[in-house]
């Protein structure tokens, strides 16, 4: 039996088995695409008339039909037709009669699918662009809060140096910087796919480049069937919330650690944070474990993608009809990752007793005190090597590194620092503020990074 809203069907003696017709239909994805079809419908209903093929009457009939259409079923309607297209053919025909016919002359639903696709993650990355945004700022004000916080880095999940806790969060703000001038050059560059129907173009005469300037794309394909078997923009797409987890996932992962009570600098919001079946004592960062874990979901979709399109034959086939289930099942995941990340950054605060504890390891300045023997004319390599001694000596003997007499000093070292010159070394507020370098963590540096986010996240 044919069903209701198909495009086709004359050419068959018997009507699709039922089993067949749900497991092909078109999903819940299918139904986001609604207002978008709307709007590639409108400018296709303005393109034919204006190559002769509907009367003015016609086109604004229709075009009245359309949007009351979207007016009647708002953004994601229920259906049961083959898919979203046929239910608004269907829903067209049922306002404005046979005229409706007439709507999908010089177009076909390849052409038309990855037109609604392609408006669809604009709109939807520039929503993410501002979920992003939002995570920005948080950390901002956090960096803000805590300017005056000093912790240790690490380079091998070993001791390196000592920063500003607000340069270690910048350092995240930059990271998504670069996934926003990715969205903005996304959204900048996508091109429109109408007149291409089903791969082969069309010989009925549509103002293709009008067509693309009204729904705000760069230009039409310049190649029909490039513009059908063409899903980079879900790569692409695919590729930015990748991008996203993935800091997302080492945040969550530093902070798990930091939150420890073997590292014990960062206190966790309680809010999202959970206990322990059976030991009193626990408070667990769930919240940044999910984000980790789920964070492979997001990362793994690409792949997903990838291998869905790998062995596709030009141009249309139907198994680009998972495309919008992989890519919006991705956006389910990671929607709420960026919220409750940012709920998390607004939220956590310091253990400053713990932090101070660990400031007193002498090895977070060994550097300093190369660079000092370096700044009194001794090279690289030899202060290098001299601080290395040192630090041999100091293990040996069982004492700070700070505490090595004067006298063995300066036989390892070759240079005579006074007690109180030495001793100064060790101190993390000199040890921050002597970096400064243009990217570094001085003071005035992160001082500096504040001021220029500050005025770009406005």
């Amino acid at each position: 039996m044919e069903k209701t809203g198909q495009f086709w069907g004359g050419r068959f003696k018997e009507g699709m088995d039922e089993l067949m017709w749900n497991f092909s239909r078109g999903r819940k994805a299918d139904r986001f695409l609604f207002p978008y079809d709307i709007k590639a419908t409108l400018v296709h209903v303005k393109a034919l008339a204006k190559a002769g093929i509907l009367s003015e009457q016609e086109q604004r009939k229709i075009e009245s039909g359309l949007k009351k259409i979207l007016d009647l079923y708002n953004r994601e309607p229920d259906y049961e037709e083959e898919d979203i297209h046929s239910f608004v053919q269907e829903s067209l025909r049922e306002i404005v009669g046979v005229l409706a016919d007439k709507v999908h002359t010089a177009r076909s639903r390849n052409d038309l699918v990855a037109c609604d696709s392609i408006l669809a993650i604009r709109d939807i990355l520039i929503t993410l662009k501002d979920k992003i945004r939002g995570l920005q700022r948080a950390i901002l004000e956090k960096a803000e809060e805590l300017s005056d916080v000093i912790i240790p880095s690490y380079t091998h999940l070993q001791s390196a140096q000592v920063v500003y806790l607000s340069h270690y969060l910048l350092s995240f703000i930059s990271g998504f910087q670069r996934v926003v001038d990715f969205i903005d050059w996304t959204v900048e560059n996508q091109y429109c796919p109408l007149t291409a129907c089903a791969g082969s173009g069309t010989s009925i005469g549509l103002d293709a480049e009008s067509m693309a300037r009204e729904l705000g794309l760069k230009a039409p394909y310049l190649n029909s069937m490039d513009a059908i078997a063409n899903r980079d923009y879900f790569l692409d797409a695919l590729y930015i919330m990748e991008r996203v987890a993935l800091l997302l996932s080492r945040m969550a992962e530093d902070w798990i650690i930091y939150s420890s009570s073997e590292f014990g600098f960062l206190n966790l919001p309680e809010g999202f944070c959970t206990g322990s079946s059976i030991m009193p004592h626990k408070k667990n960062p769930d919240a940044l474990e999910l984000i980790r874990a789920r964070a492979g979901k997001v990362i793994g979709a690409k792949q997903q993608f990838s291998l869905l399109l790998k062995a596709l034959p030009m141009t249309y086939n139907r198994d680009l009809q998972e495309d919008k289930e992989i890519f919006f099942s991705t956006l389910d995941e990671l929607i709420p990752m960026i919220d409750v990340m940012k709920e998390i950054v607004r939220g956590m605060g310091v253990k400053q007793e713990r932090i101070n504890e660990v400031l007193e390891n002498d090895y977070l300045y060994a550097t300093d005190l190369m660079e000092e023997l370096i700044k009194r004319g001794v090279d690289r390599a030899s202060a290098h090597k001299a601080v290395g001694r040192l630090i041999r000596l100091s293990e040996e003997r069982g004492m700070r590194l700070r505490d090595v007499d004067r006298t063995e000093r300066e036989k390892i070292l070759g240079i005579d620092l006074s007690d109180e010159e030495y001793r100064a070394i060790f101190s993390p507020k000199r040890s921050v503020d002597s970096k400064r370098s243009y990217n570094g963590t001085a003071k005035e540096r992160v001082l500096a990074q504040i001021e220029y986010w500050t005025s770009v996240l406005s």
